[in-house]
């Protein structure tokens, strides 16, 4: 069974969300992740921080500040994330990408800081846990 979301309409009321699938060839999600991955370690927020990285092998490492737990993330993992991330934002579990569309939303240039900490978070934890 999944689990329904709501969003608030315009008007400020509750409305079902949208069961979304995104259909993401590998080679597309690789190049996303590869671009999104080049904003570290500037992007790293205060709850999961870029503490190495290795752009040419695709590899980061990400200290949990809340945890003090170090986790190592690949660009591949990242481009696994990335549909389920993108997903889970345009039927309303998430909000980070704050009202780009699904076209706008594959052009990574218009991801901002907090979307790519998600993304990278998902592939970390399978969900967003720091907002």
């Amino acid at each position: 069974m999944v689990k329904r979301s709501r969003l608030m309409t315009s008007a400020g009321r509750p409305r079902p969300s949208r069961l979304v699938t995104v259909k993401l060839s590998p080679s597309k999600a690789k190049e996303m992740a590869n671009e999104l991955m080049e904003n570290y370690p500037e992007y790293s927020s205060s709850s999961l921080r870029c503490i190495s990285w290795k752009y040419d092998a695709g590899i980061f490492k990400f200290l949990d500040t809340e945890t003090g737990k170090e986790h190592t993330v690949t660009a591949d993992q990242i481009a696994k994330a990335i549909p389920s991330f993108v997903e889970k934002n345009l039927s309303g579990k998430y909000n980070l990408f704050r009202g780009l569309d699904s076209v706008d939303i594959m052009d990574t240039g218009n991801w901002d800081a907090d979307a790519v900490d998600g993304v990278v978070q998902e592939a970390i934890f399978g969900e967003v846990i720091y907002g």
